[in-house]
Formats: structure tokens, C-alpha cells, sequence
């Protein structure tokens, strides 16, 4: 939590629970739980992405947000909308890290170069954190606005 506190410039006392969106032959539904728990708390969310060692398996950020959308589908309840903002980061800690965020439906299509990956789903933004969304993660402000309180 602390290094993606750190590289997104969220406050870490702000992160709810984190859990891991499993790879698509798991199906669950805790992750979308975990994140709707999170967002009527007004908190953060970071989902890990499965990685299987054994078979050399890991799940993308675009595949997990997919999982995601297709929880939303079937639930309804409004927690991942493809409108949802959303910051990936890829390779924390490496010379290649790379962190960027946008609506759910915009980060689909985006290449984040080779895992691992993670997710961040924000909660309510204190207007710093939305200022250093924009910096850090290069998140367009109007996106970022509707997340202020």
C-alpha cells in the first residue's frame, strides 16, 4: 500500500482493504465486493493482479479491468463503471515503472508494458490528492474533479 500511496500520491491512511481480481478461469465476486465496501466508505481501493509462477501466468491491468466491467455487468450496483477512474501501475519499484490513470473504458486498450501490474481504484479526493493524480499519473482533470469532497 505504502509504494502505491507513494508513486500515486494518494494518502495511505485513506486505502480501505485490498484484494486480488483472480485471473478470468476463477470467477469471484469478492474483489467487486471489497471495491464496492471501499467506495461507500469513500476509500481507496489496491487490487492485485493474480500471477500464477508455476505457470508463468499474469493477469494484465486492461484484462483485469475487464473482469471488473463484467462484474459491474452482472451486479449493477454502480461500483466499476467503464466511467470509473482507475490507476495502473506497472513494475512499482522498477527503472520502468510507469504509472497512469483515466476512466475504466480509456485504460482498456492502453499497452502498461510487462508485469506485474496492480490497480488503484480512488475513493473521495482531497483536492491534493486529485492535484497529484494529475501530476503523478497524468489523470485528466475533469476526471479527477468528480472525485473531490
Amino acid at each position: 500500500v505504502s509504494a502505491a500511496a507513494g508513486l500515486t500520491g494518494l494518502q495511505s491512511y485513506k486505502f480501505g482493504r485490498s484484494t486480488t481480481v483472480p485471473l478470468p478461469d476463477l470467477k469471484s465476486i469478492h474483489p467487486y465486493e471489497v471495491l464496492g465496501e471501499n467506495t461507500e466508505r469513500g476509500l481507496h481501493t489496491l487490487l492485485f493482479l493474480d500471477v500464477r509462477c508455476e505457470s508463468r501466468t499474469y493477469l494484465s491491468a486492461p484484462q483485469a479491468i475487464q473482469i471488473l466491467l463484467q462484474l459491474e455487468e452482472q451486479e449493477r450496483r454502480g461500483y466499476f463503471t467503464g466511467q470509473r477512474l482507475v490507476v495502473v501501475i506497472a513494475r512499482a519499484g522498477a527503472d520502468n515503472c510507469v504509472v497512469r490513470g483515466d476512466r475504466a473504458a480509456n485504460l482498456l486498450k492502453q499497452d502498461f508494458g510487462p508485469v506485474p501490474h496492480v490497480l488503484v481504484v480512488p475513493g473521495r479526493l482531497h483536492f491534493l490528492e486529485a492535484r497529484a493524480l494529475e501530476v503523478f499519473a497524468g489523470v485528466p482533470e475533469d476526471v479527477v474533479r468528480e472525485l473531490e469532497g
